[in-house]
């Protein structure tokens, strides 16, 4: 029990706020965010990305990815073929993942962007239709909007969907087989929740990791409910930084929360439950965890070293 709530108070001051207190000076949208931002999504109130970076960062990611993306023996021997027939490396062509949704982690209300370099509507759909078995599905190819049906089975009475745009980015649902979901996420109609739009105001999606939520949530852990919230971790070839913010309900809420946050991470660590780098991030933001107005504030500084062991330990035990 306590080392999940070590792990949770982890989460919580990781995975779970804003990264400024004003707007965050930053170039365009990441690739896979303006795609998703484009779309026809008002109730969407949780968005995360990942972005590969380059060198030992990227080759990190790439091994963490790579288990979840072939964890289905279907989608395996897709990525398999796809090298072996078309000389398409899926995985290698990967930039980046965007993530959005109704609620966090919630696979079947989610639509995943798909950032890649190499990989055009064309490329894409002709790969499709030489690895797919004759007789057994049919391949259109992209509407206006980049959407692909496949049709299975006798008759093609089985239909999925996907997406690619001209700038590569491959779009799928939790609903595969809802057309108009897949139509939604690639409208183009700028319909985004406002109170997700605002938060996204304040975080960099071009971080190797971010996140924004403008879901209520109550932590009981941490006896306190949040309004929105966005993080971000910044990582160049040696060091990562975390920053993070959580919107509370009053300043006189937030100054209290300040105290259990730092308490609650002092007992983490004397429960000696966490893992080196986790207590070197949580030491940090212990040291920076603030108060400003409504909102607690949180930042640590680690080695992209670290960072990248514990990424790949994970992928390990994926």
């Amino acid at each position: 029990m306590k080392k999940i709530a070590a792990l949770y108070t982890l989460g919580v001051f990781l995975c779970a706020s804003s990264a400024a207190a004003a707007v965050v000076a930053k170039g365009p949208p990441s690739k896979g965010w303006d795609a998703a931002q484009r779309s026809n999504l008002p109730t969407v109130q949780f968005a995360a990305g990942v972005n590969f970076g380059e060198g030992k960062l990227r080759a990190a990611f790439q091994l963490a990815a790579l288990p979840l993306l072939t964890r289905d023996e279907r989608a395996k021997a897709l990525f398999e073929k796809a090298k072996e027939t078309c000389n398409i490396d899926l995985v290698g062509a990967i930039d980046g993942i965007t993530v959005v949704s109704e609620e966090p982690l919630d696979p079947a209300g989610s639509n995943v962007y798909i950032a890649t370099h190499g990989i055009t509507p064309s490329k894409l759909t002709d790969c499709l239709t030489k690895i797919v078995r004759p007789g057994k599905m049919a391949v259109s190819a992209p509407d206006a909007h980049g959407v692909v049906e496949l049709k299975t089975g006798l008759g093609g009475f089985r239909k999925f969907y996907l997406a690619i745009s001209n700038s590569g980015v491959i779009v799928f649902t939790g609903a595969p087989n809802d057309k108009k979901r897949i139509d939604a996420a690639v409208s183009r109609n700028w319909r985004l929740a406002p109170a997700l739009a605002s938060a996204t105001q304040h975080v960099d999606t071009h971080a190797t990791i971010w996140a924004a939520t403008a879901t209520h949530k109550d932590i009981e852990k941490l006896k306190f409910s949040t309004k929105t919230g966005s993080a971000s971790l910044q990582c160049t070839e040696t060091a990562c930084t975390v920053q993070g913010r959580f919107g509370l309900e009053s300043p006189e809420k937030a100054q209290a929360a300040v105290g259990i946050a730092k308490e609650e991470i002092a007992n983490s660590k004397q429960a000696d439950l966490l893992p080196k780098v986790v207590e070197t991030i949580l030491d940090a933001a212990a040291a920076r965890v603030s108060a400003e107005g409504s909102d607690i504030t949180a930042s640590a500084t680690v080695t992209a070293a670290d960072v990248t062991a514990l990424i790949s330990a994970i992928a390990r035990r994926l």
